[in-house]
């Protein structure tokens, strides 16, 4: 046991007895490397003495396949396909109504298009690279309707026309455009088919109202088709709730020259996030998804609907063999491969959430303490995260809460398609740890 030096004077007849004892006992914590904060509940000093620290309670993990999310009530959308090298290819496309700008529009006498153009606001985040990506669009022809909830392993029928030609483009969401004359935010420019305008300026009949509109004209669907190489690809961030995220006919009548028209997306359609996720080339990650056993070298995290972590603690009641225990701190730990953090980053956080006797999840009580007491946030620095879960350990012990176990995911996975590889329960170097400090009751 390595020992630190530590230099101090006590006044021996002063300090003598229980408390002398008390401190001998926190020196040898110290001098053993042992971290343990007394400061989260203060205890009589009868209870102090009785302290117990452990980190070596067992830990089961192993990659589970995520189940789908909802992705029509979010606040970006995302679209592009990438090749992450451990984790396969990911591509992400989105369904969307469009809605009108005015009710009855009047295109006037014998409207003719000349062109249309879909933008699509960029926000700045994105993950992968900015290589150039090729767009398809398809016009939906299944109904989307506000009272149905969309989750992102849902699929519409369509047409099987591209309307935008395979549109090859580069992502720059950090470049302003300019359209009309005018310098605009970060977009997405693409012109769609004229056959496609046309058809709108014949059948401004259906445009009383957004309800006939979308009755009407079902949406559009937009997807990139590209297989890039590993490392190559990216998936965008799009906000789709910015009024420039529309659609744009540009048309004259047989009177007037240079005439537009616009369908937005904005707040008002349905629209909905759609991810595939292909691991036919990642080895580790098909072999463990067959074998629950390789999770206890790494697991594996992955936003976007990929990826999560199933953990539980086997011998936790072991701590309650000589009476009931009272739990001071309990914190997971969960460390990741510092070869495997890719340059696109981490998640910036992760969320620890229980698992009940028919496999639902519930949020954990710890977690509505908020993110200081609770944790989740990823610490650059060590490369790891860490999950307060004293409350709820606390109920399992107590024999309040059955505990099946936990599952370890992306927070906002909805709206990102970051990656984590970590350290399972017996890892030789980054092993995920349960640290506990109880003490026990009378």
């Amino acid at each position: 046991m390595r020992r630190n030096k530590l230099s101090f004077n006590i006044n021996l007849p002063r300090v003598f007895g229980a408390n002398f004892f008390l401190m001998l006992i926190l020196i040898t914590q110290v001098a053993c490397n042992k971290s343990v904060d007394l400061g989260l509940d203060v205890q009589p000093e009868g209870d102090l003495l009785n302290l117990t620290y452990s980190d070596t309670s067992k830990v089961i993990s192993f990659t589970k396949r995520e189940d789908s999310i909802r992705t029509d009530i979010i606040s970006l959308n995302l679209l592009g396909t990438f090749n992450d090298p451990l984790f396969g290819k990911t591509a992400a496309s989105i369904y969307s109504q469009l809605v009108l700008s005015n009710a009855n529009p009047d295109f006037g006498a014998s409207p003719v298009i000349d062109s249309v153009a879909l933008s699509l606001v960029y926000n700045t985040s994105y993950y992968g690279t900015l290589d150039a990506q090729t767009m398809k669009v398809y016009e939906v022809t299944d109904q989307l309707s506000k009272d149905s909830a969309y989750y992102s392993n849902r699929s519409l029928n369509k047409n099987s026309t591209d309307l935008a030609g395979a549109h090859v483009f580069t992502p720059a969401p950090a470049d302003s455009v300019t359209v009309d004359g005018t310098k605009r935010k970060p977009l997405i420019r693409v012109l769609l088919s004229n056959t496609l305008g046309q058809t709108l300026l014949n059948n401004q009949n259906q445009m009383s109202s957004d309800a006939v509109f979308t009755a009407y004209f079902k949406g559009l669907y937009i997807q990139t088709s590209d297989n890039p190489a590993p490392d190559h690809g990216g998936i965008l961030h799009l906000n789709l709730r910015d009024a420039l995220s529309k659609l744009t006919l540009y048309y004259h009548n047989a009177t007037q020259d240079s005439l537009k028209v616009d369908f937005l997306i904005g707040s008002n359609a349905v629209r909905f996030s759609h991810f595939d996720h292909d691991y036919s080339s990642a080895a580790a990650i098909t072999s463990q998804l067959a074998d629950t056993t390789l999770g206890q070298n790494f697991t594996y995290t992955q936003a976007a609907s990929g990826l999560k972590t199933k953990i539980w603690f086997p011998n936790l009641m072991n701590i309650t063999n000589d009476g009931p225990v009272a739990i001071n701190k309990a914190e997971l730990v969960v460390k990741l491969d510092p070869l495997s953090v890719s340059p696109y980053g981490p998640p910036t956080n992760l969320v620890l959430i229980g698992i009940d006797s028919v496999g639902n999840v519930y949020t954990l009580n710890d977690a509505y303490e908020g993110a200081v007491h609770y944790g989740g946030g990823y610490d650059a620095t060590k490369k790891q995260y860490f999950f307060n879960i004293t409350k709820h350990l606390q109920f399992v012990v107590d024999k309040k809460v059955k505990d099946y176990g936990f599952y370890l995911v992306t927070s906002g996975a909805s709206i990102q398609a970051s990656r984590a590889v970590i350290g399972g329960g017996s890892h030789s170097i980054y092993p995920m740890k349960l640290k506990l400090t109880f003490t026990k009751r009378n």
